[in-house]
């Protein structure tokens, strides 16, 4: 073999041999290469490359083999089958575990509807910093005495300001309010009354009040002597719930609600044989005076006490 050959895959041999074919005229040329070695072809004429042609020209339907050196042999350039050139990355800029165009894509395709994946961030909405939720989230606040907490333990034992509570199913106990109750209606469920209870004006209650009716169980019966000067009929009772008064005379009783009667300064005119009960709807418990036209007869009176 000779010093200026050499096979493909062993390094390139350090001599050369010129190499020639024929020309158009059937002559032997040489073949001319540039000051880089690299061959010169030429596109005119009838015996040209076939595996060559110009720039903007159809494909040529043949092809010349391409090889190169590795640094000391020579290497053929590898295609796929598809005739795209293949790279061999033998180290790459990107640290350990950086995404790359493959792996974006493939995230991309998991993301909901609606999100994108770009090159330094996931896009959430219209303004890149809300990311909406569904499912259930639990919040904890970070500090010891916090109203989780105090809820959660089945007793509010203080609470200084609240400004709604729309719901609360169960509370266990509430042992104070320190500030007042917000202008307007405020339903509060049953309360036990203990101890003393200091209420102030209240200027309206929307529902029944429930009361109970102070029944009397005491009479007391009297007999005034009939005067033609006014006298005591009844003394003034704060504990008095009724009076009925019998004008037992055959002259005319005039009644007075409040001291000194007389024929022009009376209440009610009683006649022989009349009687008179006060007014339930609002006893009068002052004192009660009467004087008749003459003396004659008594008036029969009777009160009434718890």
């Amino acid at each position: 073999m000779s010093a200026s050959s050499s096979q493909i895959g062993i390094p390139a041999p350090a001599t050369a041999t010129q190499a020639g074919a024929t020309d158009p005229d059937g002559n032997l040329a040489p073949l001319l290469v540039d000051a880089d070695g690299a061959l010169i072809t030429s596109a005119g004429g009838s015996g040209s490359n076939a595996s060559v042609g110009p720039t903007g020209d159809p494909v040529p339907a043949s092809a010349t083999l391409v090889g190169g050196t590795d640094g000391t042999d020579l290497r053929g350039i590898k295609v796929d089958a598809s005739g795209e050139l293949q790279v061999d990355v033998l180290s790459s800029a990107l640290p350990t575990g950086a995404a790359t165009e493959a792996t974006l894509g493939t995230l991309n395709g998991k993301v909901p509807s609606g999100l994108t994946v770009t090159s330094t961030r996931l896009l959430v909405d219209a303004s890149g910093t809300t990311q909406p939720i569904s499912g259930t989230v639990t919040a904890v606040q970070a500090t010891g005495s916090n109203l989780h907490i105090v809820v959660d333990s089945g007793t509010i034992t203080t609470v200084s300001t609240v400004t709604a509570v729309t719901t609360v199913s169960t509370v266990s106990a509430v042992t104070a309010i320190t500030n007042a109750l917000p202008t307007g209606s405020n339903v509060i469920g049953g309360v036990t009354q203990s101890g003393t209870w200091n209420v102030g004006t209240i200027t309206t209650i929307t529902n029944t009040v429930p009361t109970k009716e102070i029944i009397a169980s005491t009479a007391t019966l009297t007999n005034v002597a009939s005067s033609a000067t006014s006298v005591t009929v009844l003394a003034s009772n704060a504990n008095r719930l009724g009076a009925m008064i019998f004008n037992d005379s055959t002259q005319v009783l005039f009644l007075k609600f409040g001291a000194t009667a007389s024929s022009s300064s009376y209440t009610t005119a009683l006649g022989p044989g009349a009687y008179y009960e006060l007014p339930t709807a609002h006893i009068y418990s002052g004192i009660i005076d009467g004087i008749w036209v003459s003396a004659n007869g008594n008036a029969r009176v009777t009160e009434l006490t718890a």
